[in-house]
């Protein structure tokens, strides 16, 4: 949405097309792509950097989960903290606020958003 915002469509079609963080390798995989990305598009930093940590706090809660639990609280802080900050860059970026807690609420952010096409 950020990206949108940024008026940078290409780069946020791309983010799109992501896997999901939904475990490690997806993670993984993306965070190698939000870096190639940043490059190729020259998306503003304080989002890329957002989002990079984002997949950061996601892979540290899969590997605490995987290894029994152990520190899993604490990456779980950590990825609300950086989930804070993805949401202020992204309305800084000029996303507008209902269509972010819209997202966050589970339904679909899209609205107010230019035409990702």
């Amino acid at each position: 949405m950020g990206l949108d915002a940024a008026h940078l469509g290409a780069a946020a079609r791309a983010v799109r097309a992501m896997p999901p963080l939904a475990d490690a390798a997806g993670a993984r995989t993306s965070m190698f792509a939000l870096e190639k990305l940043a490059r190729a598009h020259a998306a503003p930093d304080v989002l890329v950097r957002a989002a990079h940590g984002a997949c950061a706090c996601a892979l540290s809660l899969g590997l605490a989960e995987a290894r029994g639990g152990a520190g899993v609280e604490a990456a779980a802080r950590q990825l609300i903290s950086v989930l804070v900050r993805l949401t202020t860059a992204l309305v800084r970026a000029g996303t507008p606020v209902d269509a972010v807690v819209g997202t966050l609420a589970g339904r679909d952010g899209s609205a107010g958003q230019p035409p990702s096409g």
